[in-house]
């Protein structure tokens, strides 16, 4: 078991392809009934990988850090379907987050604190024109029409996947507008644009990887003291995982 420090965050990541369906198939079995209902509802075979590997990394990732068996987790939802750990396993409060796009899934790993991670294929949408108008803030907007044609599409994902990592940290989904708030590249910093919102932007912290070529993965964690001291971030191997 690896010790999980209570300033510290962890970040995996994991490839997902076609070749992948025998791994997955080995470790299926730590899937919960709920898992494998909403599985049988996925139609797409590439999301269906994806769908078992994020959260086979998941349960894998959290028996890393402590004494519970990866098919033993059980999960709750919360107000706007957030899944959460069952507050009677939860004895080290650990809280967690996944995200899985074309070819790869991740999963964020911290105690007490809010969480949230987004990876995005950054070839996934030829509309990000469309997509920016109608969801980034006027400054995030300008910034992205300004920027060089061949730097714009890493400009989109990099506002898009800090604003789905927000939004998935403070557990309401699509229910917050995105164009509430707005994010600066070059500080990774957070602003809230409502004149209501009493929201503290400084108890945020914001970084982006980049796991692959083709993939843009941004985290959020809450730090109401401090920012994190450590980000540990591993691009996992399926063998990693047999070893667990």
């Amino acid at each position: 078991m690896s010790t999980l420090e209570p300033d510290e965050v962890h970040v995996w990541t994991l490839a997902v392809t076609k070749s992948d369906q025998k791994h997955i198939k080995r470790l299926a079995h730590v899937l919960c009934p709920d898992e494998i209902d909403r599985l049988k509802q996925i139609t797409h075979k590439q999301s269906k990988r994806e769908y078992q590997a994020a959260h086979i990394l998941c349960r894998m990732m959290l028996s890393n850090f402590s004494d519970l068996a990866p098919a033993d987790w059980l999960f709750t939802k919360g107000e706007y379907g957030r899944p959460e750990i069952n507050e009677e396993l939860n004895h080290q409060s650990l809280r967690f987050n996944i995200s899985h796009t074309n070819g790869l899934v991740a999963c964020a790993l911290s105690t007490k604190h809010d969480i949230g991670i987004d990876v995005e294929w950054r070839s996934r949408s030829n509309m990000i024109d469309t997509i920016a108008k109608r969801n980034f803030s006027n400054s995030e907007l300008s910034y992205f029409k300004n920027s060089p044609p061949t730097e714009q599409r890493m400009v989109f994902f990099s506002f898009w996947t800090l604003k789905e990592s927000y939004i998935k940290a403070i557990g309401k989904g699509l229910h917050e507008q995105l164009d509430s708030f707005a994010f600066d590249l070059d500080t990774l910093k957070i602003s809230f644009l409502r004149k209501n919102d009493i929201r503290n932007k400084n108890c945020w912290s914001f970084n982006l990887f980049t796991p692959s070529q083709e993939h843009l993965c941004a985290l959020c964690v809450a730090h109401p003291n401090s920012a994190p001291k450590g980000i540990n971030y591993r691009h996992i191997f399926w063998h990693d995982l047999f070893t667990q």
